[in-house]
């Protein structure tokens, strides 16, 4: 694969092809697929979380391609590098670096994990509210949504500023 797949500093989280080298790179460590997602989550500040039809596809084509295998452990399937897999890593070393470092390059620089982090706050503060008071009224719902749906609003218009 070419450089073509690494997508200009600052143009979004991930590229087509990139979600294979950020795997790539997180099985230098034998893990299973759920590890790897939560690896990738923790690595955005838990902003971005590949879902499991990302990866597991992602998982099998690079099985297919004798660049990963598989052991169970435990009752999970716990992957790892083939020494194809090593060699592969080694020639595509600049590849794999450039993505993982944009993809760390978009959550710090950019600050996103910090908007990330506020929403989750934000989010859980709700939550407790609601669930401390579970007896609330339909209409503290009605004025809930009202508010939630007016900072939305006002959210999409700060980010499609010009």
């Amino acid at each position: 694969m070419s450089n073509e797949s690494i997508r200009p500093e600052g143009k979004g989280v991930l590229s087509r092809g990139d979600l294979r080298y950020l795997i790539l790179h997180f099985l230098s460590e034998p893990m299973h697929g759920y590890q790897l997602m939560k690896s990738i989550g923790e690595r955005s500040g838990g902003g971005y979380k590949p879902s499991s039809g990302a990866i597991y596809p992602q998982l099998k084509a690079l099985e297919e391609e004798g660049i990963i295998k598989y052991e169970i452990v435990n009752g999970r399937k716990e992957y790892r590098l083939t020494k194809e897999g090593e060699r592969y890593l080694k020639r595509n070393k600049k590849i794999v670096n450039d993505v993982v470092q944009n993809f760390m390059n978009f959550w710090e620089k950019n600050r996103i994990n910090e908007i990330v982090a506020s929403m989750k706050s934000i989010g859980d503060e709700i939550m407790r509210g609601i669930l401390d008071r579970s007896e609330g009224s339909l209409e503290k719902v009605d004025k809930t949504k009202r508010i939630l749906k007016k900072a939305k609003e006002e959210i999409r218009e700060v980010w499609e500023e010009a």
